[in-house]
């Protein structure tokens, strides 16, 4: 388990933000590595969907090492995952590249979160702070630097490959580090860690608990992917109002997520996720009624601020179960959120192809409100913060 939360916490910080680069540049070339394979918006869109699928199996494999050796290994292995992936996906060999690739980070991603999210909640435990959210949000700060390189390096006139070579370097960097410096002591083994999903779901508190998080994540996965086609689409933004869109839900996530912890410690962790999924109703049904694109913009970006504190209290409730069951519980619930930001976008899409995407929108809310009403309800007696 780790211990000494002050010298650990940076640590976790710095490998989550390496992380969060590594995403930010992917997603500003996905345009470029569009082109260069000639795919269609099909072909794009099953090639994003294979990291998370990808993810899903390798973070659950990951806990059971977690809960055995400690997150130091993982962490090592899940950058070199990744780093791998990147250098696969810069080669651009041939058309089955971009794919073997996808696997490969999708892998290592699962691997790394897994590893980092288990570490903060056990600095977490030991510290009695909050720090799952000051964590969170430094993923979202490489987001937006990770995007911001891999504009410059295009800029500059060098191909877009090099903002993976960058990537996979900057992750190594934080990731070796982080793995050699992470202060540990003995790591106790524990029966969850062999249980199934099932095993899992069956311990008081966390069918709930599973329940809120997948929410949060998928209406999270929701906004973060249709920010920019509803300004776009149905306000008629311009092309350049819409990319700010985007740009403004990751600086709303990472603000959230960052004012997180300070909520937490004030209110407690049952009543920052149902304040967040309050902000967050109130934000979407904002943008999905706005006539007007600043309008819009400035209700996602409040939504985007509210959805960004739910999940560190989630994982803040998963915690002490987690603790109390020596690991295995929070990789469950982190692993089940990656299914939930993989099909909110789907729903969301599927939605808006009946309804219209001001409807969908109108749906997310309504939901996000749910989710406040729930988190007060549902964990009245079932989860100790």
């Amino acid at each position: 388990m780790e211990s000494r939360p002050a010298r650990n916490v940076p640590l976790l910080c710095l490998a989550f933000a390496s992380f969060g680069t590594v995403w930010g540049a992917a997603q500003a070339v996905t345009a470029e590595l569009q082109r260069d394979y000639g795919f269609n918006e099909a072909r794009l869109g099953l090639l994003l969907v294979l990291p998370p699928l990808l993810g899903v199996p390798a973070a659950l494999a990951g806990s059971r090492i977690v809960a055995r050796f400690g997150s130091r290994p993982l962490i090592a292995a899940g950058g070199a995952v990744i780093a791998v992936g990147l250098l696969v996906l810069a080669a651009g060999v041939d058309a089955a590249t971009p794919w073997i690739a996808m696997a490969i980070i999708g892998a290592g991603s699962g691997m790394l979160d897994v590893a980092v999210l288990t570490a903060a909640s056990r600095v977490q435990s030991e510290g009695g702070k909050p720090v799952l959210g000051r964590v969170q949000a430094f993923f979202f700060v490489g987001l937006v630097a990770g995007g911001g390189i891999a504009v410059a390096i295009v800029a500059l006139g060098l191909s877009y490959r090099v903002s993976f070579v960058v990537s996979a370097a900057l992750l190594l960097a934080a990731c070796g580090v982080t793995a050699r410096r992470l202060v540990l002591t003995a790591v106790r083994r524990a029966a969850s860690s062999h249980l199934s999903i099932r095993g899992v779901l069956a311990i008081a508190g966390v069918p709930v608990l599973v329940t809120l998080a997948f929410g949060g994540f998928f209406l999270e996965g929701a906004i973060t992917s249709f920010a920019a086609v509803l300004l776009r689409n149905e306000i008629g933004a311009a092309a350049a109002v819409s990319s700010a869109a985007a740009f403004v839900v990751t600086i709303g996530l990472a603000l959230g997520a960052g004012a997180a912890d300070a909520l937490i410690t004030r209110i407690g962790a049952q009543r920052t996720m149902a304040v967040g999924a309050a902000i967050a109703a109130v934000g979407v049904a904002g943008a999905a009624t706005a006539a007007a694109s600043a309008t819009a913009v400035a209700g996602l970006g409040i939504a985007a601020f509210g959805f960004g504190g739910i999940g560190p209290a989630a994982f803040t409730l998963t915690a002490p179960i987690d603790h109390r069951y020596g690991g295995g519980v929070l990789p469950t619930v982190t692993a089940l959120s990656y299914v939930a930001f993989l099909f909110g976008p789907v729903a969301v899409g599927q939605l808006g192809d009946l309804f219209g995407l001001r409807v969908a929108f109108g749906v997310v809310a309504a939901a996000a409100a749910a989710l406040a009403v729930v988190s007060l309800v549902g964990l009245r007696t079932r989860t100790a913060e």
